[in-house]
């Protein structure tokens, strides 16, 4: 997905979304063999069930949550000490092989420079050490009976389905519509509606394909999060990656690197009212090149009352997709977002 977003003075739309009884499914089987913690009521029922290998494999740490194992490791050990525990039993092999850990080295130790290897263990590993790819690039062990929703959690959120939530569609779109239009039916009431007919006029809907990208600005370097990241690396990544939630290309500086991309898209008249154009240079952020593959996006913008959101300077964005699809989750002001806390 490719997206050019830019940000305005002006409240966050908001919409209550659609229920769907629509089921969820998984494509495959963790490469590790770990399975949720429910299983384990289904499976001790089986004729030969040898129980759990949590228990023996993890010794007196076993009392322990999952949480606070991987907690410790990663606040205690390092790449290194991880290998070697590993070696110990299948079920520190598994934790051993818990794919969020590597990615925070990877991302603190390695910044963007870096080569996708398929995981980010494989990645950091075969960055520090180039042998690693001839020395020990066999099948993962398979750590049979060990059942953990928290292991099994990333795996399962990046194998499921997306359809059940894509697949819902509950906001206006239109076609030639007025500025006039615009306020009256959509800013003054504070509605989300999607401009079908804005960015087909742009030379970056025809432009902006990955080759194209990739010849002109393949070994520029991009903001993805926490990295600096050379635009031809991260679609490696993006391209062979399976994360719970990708990193996200959330680029403000593309312009600045990128001149002509300026000369691809255009304000629509809509959002032309800027009143932080009088700042000239001294503006704050305003446009970002938005790329990710399936899965990756930004968390919940929290707003806070009328005036005030999560956005800078309590602004509010337009977005156009140029590629690929772009879904919104929006809820009312008086409905909290699950996972979503916010103090006092």
């Amino acid at each position: 997905m490719t997206t050019c977003k830019r940000r305005r003075p002006e409240n966050l739309t908001e919409a209550r979304p659609a229920k769907t009884n629509q089921k969820i499914f998984l494509s495959s089987t963790h490469p590790l063999a770990i399975k949720p913690l429910g299983n384990y009521y289904f499976d001790s029922t089986s004729l030969g069930f040898k129980g759990s290998c949590r228990s023996p494999g993890l010794g007196s740490i076993a009392r322990l949550t999952d949480e606070l194992i991987l907690d410790i490791i990663e606040r205690f050990l390092g790449p290194r000490d991880l290998c070697w525990l590993a070696q110990a039993s299948r079920a520190l092999y598994a934790f051993s092989y818990h794919d969020e850990i590597w990615r925070v080295w990877t991302v603190n130790d390695l910044g963007g420079d870096f080569a996708w290897s398929g995981s980010w263990r494989a990645t950091y590993l075969r960055t520090r050490d180039p042998d690693y790819a001839v020395n020990r690039n066999g099948s993962p062990i398979q750590a049979n009976n060990l059942y953990s929703d928290v292991l099994f959690q990333p795996f399962h959120c990046a194998s499921a389905s997306m359809e059940p939530f894509i697949g819902v569609e509950n906001v206006d779109r239109r076609s030639n519509l007025s500025v006039d239009e615009f306020v009256m039916n959509y800013a003054i009431p504070n509605k989300p509606v999607i401009i079908t007919d804005i960015a087909t006029k742009w030379p970056a809907l025809q432009k902006w394909k990955d080759a194209y990208l990739l010849e002109k600005y393949g070994d520029i370097r991009f903001r993805a999060e926490a990295v600096n990241i050379k635009l031809r690396d991260y679609y490696e990544y993006a391209r062979n990656q399976h994360d719970e939630s990708p990193l996200y290309l959330f680029d403000k500086k593309f312009v600045q690197n990128c001149p002509d991309m300026a000369n691809d898209f255009e304000v629509p008249e809509y959002f032309r009212e800027d009143y932080f154009g009088v700042l000239g240079d001294e503006r704050p952020d305003y446009r970002w090149l938005i790329i990710g593959p399936a899965r990756s996006g930004s968390t919940f913008h929290k707003r806070i009352n009328k005036c005030t959101t999560q956005d800078p300077n309590a602004t509010s964005a337009w977005n156009a997709v140029i590629t690929g699809a772009k879904k919104w989750i929006m809820y009312p002001p008086d409905i909290m977002p699950p996972g979503v806390f916010t103090s006092e």
